[in-house]
């Protein structure tokens, strides 16, 4: 039974012992690059939690289906998720942010490594904001949206997470906007082909995109800065105009690359309907009813303001 056999018969590895099972030596590269590529983020979220020890060991488990998680001291990932990751589709990024040079930005791992550090630090959140132990608390009938926020909250504290680093990388170089740009368009890929309709514990993929969208129009550039959760500066404004070009950019190659398959529906007409709702959502009380809780359990701010539908306005 040769390596690649043998993993496939393991529950779980440890990474170094995954890499090892990889015979194709481009394969192997491609893997070690994009999860060492990614694993900084839990420097940065250490940082950013006060000194919060987020050191953890990565395995890997023998799954073709793309799944993560997250526990105190280890990462795991599937190897459905890492090949998703390096199988990954997407144009050239010029044709989606005109002015930013391909040549600088379309190696092939720099999205997949976003797209995996923003699993990374969407499933440390998980356990920072103590979700599993607020669950706990809650009625079994309001199971199901209270799973749907817990998912949001992460997502949008991962998606913060790869702003302020690509900040950090990328700051010296390119505008604000353009950084809140190319943050949209590297999660863009990870997250379109996520469920259309949600499951009982992951909310529908266009409601995480508004979400995901709104947070990256509203962060303040400084991040001792509160968010501009009223839309009222003018720096929201462009970026509100920026990332909705970018999203339909985005969302045009994609339809054209899936024309004629099934359930890939039309994010565009999908978001614009949920615009004309006000992007509110039946889990918005849900979270209200439940933030408290995290809050006093994780010892950790949380944002309630990720539910407020004001950025409407800013695209009317």
């Amino acid at each position: 039974m040769d390596r690649e056999e043998l993993a496939r018969h393991q529950v779980r590895m440890e990474f170094s012992e995954y890499l090892e099972t990889i015979q194709n030596p481009q394969k192997r590269w491609a893997v070690e690059s994009l999860v060492r590529g990614a694993v900084p983020v839990l420097r940065a979220i250490s940082r950013r939690q006060g000194g919060r020890d987020t050191k953890s060991e990565v395995y890997v488990t023998a799954d073709p289906n793309p799944n993560a998680t997250a526990a105190e001291g280890y990462l795991e990932f599937s190897s459905g998720l890492l090949d998703q990751f390096l199988g990954l589709e997407f144009p050239y990024v010029e044709k989606v942010i005109p002015g930013i040079p391909a040549d600088r930005f379309l190696r092939y791992l720099l999205v997949s490594v976003a797209g995996l550090t923003w699993v990374i630090a969407h499933e440390i959140y998980h356990l920072i904001k103590k979700h599993s132990e607020v669950e706990e608390t809650v009625a079994p009938e309001a199971k199901r949206l209270t799973s749907w926020a817990f998912e949001i909250d992460s997502d949008l504290n991962g998606a913060s997470e790869v702003f302020r680093l690509c900040q950090h990388t990328l700051g010296g170089d390119f505008g604000d906007i353009q950084i809140r740009q190319l943050v949209f368009y590297f999660l863009f890929w990870t997250m379109r082909p996520l469920p259309r309709s949600g499951t009982e514990t992951h909310p529908p993929m266009v409601r995480r995109i508004w979400h995901v969208f709104t947070k990256l129009c509203t962060l303040s550039e400084d991040p001792a800065v509160p968010p501009d959760n009223s839309v009222v500066r003018e720096e929201t404004l462009l970026a509100i105009s920026a990332l909705w070009d970018t999203l339909q950019l985005c969302e045009g190659w994609y339809q054209r690359q899936h024309s004629g398959q099934h359930d890939v529906g039309n994010l565009g007409e999908e978001m614009m309907s949920f615009l004309q709702q006000h992007g509110s959502s039946e889990f918005t009380q849900t979270w209200h009813s439940i933030s408290g809780e995290i809050e006093k359990r994780s010892g950790t701010p949380t944002d309630v303001s990720i539910w407020q539908p004001d950025l409407v306005n800013g695209t009317e």
